[in-house]
């Protein structure tokens, strides 16, 4: 009898554990997330401008670049656009990675207000926000060449020159697109934030501000 109990126990324990993996599954796919997709062909317009710094060539120092935004209202994508070492980069934004840019600034500026910021821990710093899945397209010449990537995107900051910027570190990817090389794939790449800067594209990433523009059309 006391044999069957145990069995009996064995067997309940076994069944929760069993649930909460089913469970902790669901919730897995629930999170999945579909890759951004954009028709960057679309009817777009400019939806400001914002300034950044990213590591120069060959050196430890930063260059300072400008930032020309642009919004697709049809398929609710912004835009930031960029010239860094002789490529151009479009790095596009859904409503989603948009909202987790303007919450981990608001954790960034948190931790900087309370000097919670450290240049100990330069590895983890990258990620310290939170990371999410972007979409790049890029090329040098031929833009009908271009690149297309889905690279991680992670919130953090980093010390320069005594400077803890807030950072964006999109992680090298592998190359998609059918129009250039396969075996390509876009590098690392920091973008490099104060706050005001920062606060300016999440003025502009800001749902409020885009449906202002929608109303334009």
């Amino acid at each position: 009898m006391r044999w069957i109990l145990r069995c009996g126990k064995r067997s309940f324990i076994f069944v929760c554990i069993a649930v909460c993996v089913c469970l902790n599954a669901c919730a897995s796919l629930e999170k999945a997330k579909e890759p951004i997709k954009v028709d960057n062909l679309a009817v777009r317009f400019e939806a400001g401008s914002a300034e950044a710094q990213f590591d120069k060539l060959l050196s430890s120092e930063l260059e300072k670049q400008k930032l020309l935004i642009f919004y697709y209202p049809d398929d609710d994508i912004v835009c930031l656009e960029y010239r860094v070492n002789f490529y151009n980069y479009s790095l596009f934004w859904d409503e989603d990675n948009r909202t987790a840019f303007i919450n981990a600034l608001n954790r960034y500026k948190e931790d900087y207000e309370q000097r919670n910021l450290t240049a100990k821990k330069y590895l983890s710093a990258k990620r310290q926000y939170g990371t999410v899945n972007g979409l790049v397209m890029w090329y040098s010449f031929q833009k009908h060449a271009q690149g297309i990537s889905y690279p991680d995107l992670e919130f953090g900051y980093y010390f320069k020159s005594n400077i803890p910027y807030f950072a964006v570190t999109q992680r090298e990817a592998a190359n998609v697109s059918e129009t250039t090389n396969r075996q390509d794939a876009i590098p690392n790449m920091v973008l490099y934030f104060t706050r005001e800067q920062a606060g300016v594209i999440a003025g502009i990433f800001d749902q409020e501000y885009l449906l202002t523009l929608r109303r334009v059309l």
